[in-house]
């Protein structure tokens, strides 16, 4: 699968440094052919996935699973977790951004059993292996209760959400698609037209229109209400106690009525749900602060 670049705030690699570290887990977000795109900080000391990749041979096993655990994300569009054929569990989120799945983030590698794959075992044996070396990198990876690795999983996906929401993950757009988004940044509290930014960057009506249906898939209608979208989103998650009415008004929005319905059109949930859910996330990893805002 071919697809679109990610560009990653240099903080985005310490969060995901602190954020393994504390866990002791790794994440690695992948492109849609799999190519890795960033690596968070991982231990090497007593690696049972490494060991069993070098000396069994049978790295090609993990790439094949990793892509078809991926595969299986891209039909989802959801994330998942499972057991690998090492006996540890990982998980795998998808990378939805302007509509379409652009990238993959996987998590691993930890145990939620207290038991080594017999088969696992028994082939390390037969290749005269020690047998005290496999179980002791396999029990220092780190143990997660279901109730622990759903509250993991569950600030991962929210530091995701916050991520993108922020523009700290984005995608690579190109030249003009960067000139006119950044246009309708900077007047977003204003009506703005396709014939204003067309004047402004000097560029036809038509040439705009047809630049962001081929990278975007997005008119040019479209595209300005995202950004408004995203803008609100922005502010909540900076002062989840700013009015929504304020907050709504400050992207262009006077109707609040109307703002309520096409917010809820877009995002699947009213603007006071959002706030709330910002405000429960705050409380749950205890932030006084959002994670990053531009």
């Amino acid at each position: 699968m071919e697809g679109p670049k990610l560009f990653f705030n240099p903080l985005v690699k310490q969060l995901i440094d602190s954020f393994s570290f504390c866990f002791d887990v790794k994440i690695t977000f992948y492109s849609l052919n799999l190519e890795e795109w960033l690596v968070g900080y991982h231990s090497a000391a007593s690696d049972y996935c490494t060991m069993i990749q070098s000396q069994l041979k049978i790295r090609y096993r993990c790439l094949h699973q990793d892509t078809s655990m991926c595969q299986r994300c891209n039909k989802l569009k959801r994330q998942f977790s499972y057991r690998c054929h090492g006996g540890l569990t990982e998980a795998v989120f998808p990378i939805i951004m302007d509509g379409g799945l652009v990238a993959f983030a996987m998590i691993g590698q930890f145990r939620m059993t207290d038991t080594l794959p017999s088969d696992m075992l028994n082939r390390w044996k037969s290749a005269g292996f020690d047998e005290k070396a496999l179980k002791k990198a396999f029990f220092d990876r780190p143990f997660f209760s279901s109730e622990r690795l759903e509250k993991m999983l569950y600030i991962f996906s929210t530091t995701l959400f916050f991520l993108i929401n922020t523009q700290n993950m984005a995608i690579r757009k190109t030249e003009l698609v960067e000139r006119v988004l950044s246009y309708v940044d900077a007047h977003l509290s204003e009506p703005i037209s396709i014939e204003e930014v067309s004047q402004a960057l000097g560029k036809s009506s038509s040439t705009i229109t047809h630049t962001l249906k081929n990278k975007l898939d997005l008119s040019f209608k479209q595209l300005v209400i995202s950004q408004k979208l995203m803008r609100f989103d922005r502010l909540i998650m900076h002062d989840p106690d700013l009015p929504i009415m304020q907050a709504s008004r400050m992207v262009g929005y006077d109707d609040a009525l109307y703002f309520s319905r096409l917010y809820h059109s877009k995002r699947f949930s009213t603007p006071s749900e959002f706030v709330q859910m910002v405000k429960q996330s705050r409380q749950m990893n205890e932030l006084d602060t959002p994670l990053f805002v531009p």
